[in-house]
């Protein structure tokens, strides 16, 4: 017999990294079609909208479903950002970049652990919060 609060952990998981994929596979496609740098735009803003949805619901169905919607806008983000980084960067440290990128969602997961385990005063929802922190910065470099 499976429990209830282990089920909707693993279902909470698995939404995310199905959602994660299919905006990876939609993202890629659309940053050749229309150009990286605007799929590099759409994203964060949909990002920002989604984490907002889905910090202020208060059913767990819908949080789940608004935060695999945001994984769709972060999917849409990574292809069309490591292509253009990878495009833009010399040779020699190509490597460097595709590292940075590939652990700095880890560093970011544990650093978001580390904030809401140590400091409860701020809470889950205002932790999340500093997701969209980034995506601010990054239309304001654009």
């Amino acid at each position: 017999v499976v429990s209830t609060q282990s089920t909707g952990a693993s279902g909470y998981l698995l939404s995310n990294r199905m959602a994660f994929c299919v905006g990876g596979a939609v993202g890629g496609l659309f940053g050749d079609r229309i150009g990286r740098r605007r799929s590099i735009i759409t994203g964060p803003i949909f990002q920002i909208i989604m984490t907002t949805i889905a910090l202020n619901c208060y059913s767990v169905m819908w949080y789940v479903l608004f935060q695999a919607l945001n994984k769709i806008a972060f999917g849409i983000i990574m292809p069309s950002a490591q292509s253009l980084a990878l495009e833009s960067c010399p040779a020699a440290k190509r490597f460097l970049v595709k590292v940075v990128f590939g652990y700095s969602g880890c560093a970011g997961a544990v650093f978001g652990a580390f904030v809401g385990r140590y400091y409860e005063y701020y809470g889950w929802r205002n932790v999340q919060l500093l997701v969209t922190f980034p995506c601010y910065l990054a239309l304001f470099t654009f």
